[in-house]
């Protein structure tokens, strides 16, 4: 199998901060003010929780290799998948939900154009379970993902 990298373009590649404090400060935000107040609820958390798992998914991906995270979007379709990842021969599209709502029709999409990717995965606020070829993790479980490989979580499976 190619490894993911090879196959892609430069632009292919996502880029992120490696703080969260550092990014609420960079939108104008102090952060402290921020977690304290009732508007945090309210506000969208979505680029937040996308960057936190992001830096999950680093951290526990091989230190002795480069972590490269890449993204998918089809362009006309508004189609996006936040990361894509390999983890060992399998490649895994992974969409984050900062809630527990929210269609899941990019994830299909990718995982019908692409047989390489058995399964796809969802990060949210939801607790582990499973749709069809979609696999949900909670935000908090994201690191698994990487270290315990394609077969986990073997909780949505019992």
């Amino acid at each position: 199998m190619i490894p993911l990298g090879a196959a892609g373009k430069e632009t292919g590649k996502k880029l992120i901060l490696f703080d969260t404090g550092v990014y609420l400060t960079h939108c104008g935000l102090d952060a402290a003010a921020l977690m304290a107040s009732q508007i945090f609820g309210e506000m969208n958390r979505g680029n937040i929780v996308e960057m936190e798992v992001g830096l999950e998914l680093i951290k526990s991906s091989d230190h002795h290799a480069e972590s490269n995270l890449y993204y998918w979007y089809r362009t006309g379709a508004n189609a996006e998948i936040d990361y894509v990842i390999q983890s060992g021969g399998t490649i895994l599209p992974i969409e984050v939900k900062a809630s527990g709502k929210g269609s899941m029709q990019s994830l299909r999409s990718y995982l019908t154009s692409h047989a390489l990717s058995p399964y796809g995965i969802r990060i949210s606020l939801e607790n582990y379970s499973s749709y069809e070829n979609i696999r949900v993790f909670p935000v908090y479980a994201a690191h698994r993902i990487v270290t315990a490989g394609p077969n986990a979580p073997s909780e949505i499976d019992s």
